[in-house]
């Protein structure tokens, strides 16, 4: 886990722009500005449960490895 999560904090940037770039589309997914078919709904609906999944366990567990390098004297 620790290696996922120090690859998260090396690739900040392009996992922040990949988030909202998601968060953009799934948003005009949902208002319809986008059609697509019903079956793609499930993926949609992946997709949010993914990202409620990164903010609710795996930025707070980041966070703590920050901390932790921080501590340790780490310097990233």
């Amino acid at each position: 886990m620790d290696m996922l999560l120090s690859l998260l904090v090396r690739h900040d940037r392009l996992f922040a722009a990949i988030g909202w770039t998601c968060f953009a589309l799934s948003c005009a997914i949902h208002a319809r500005f986008v059609s697509l078919p019903d079956w793609a709904a499930i993926p949609f609906w992946v997709g949010v449960g993914l990202m409620v999944a990164r903010w609710a366990m795996l930025e707070p567990m980041r966070e703590r490895l920050l901390a932790r390098a921080k501590a340790d004297g780490d310097g990233r």
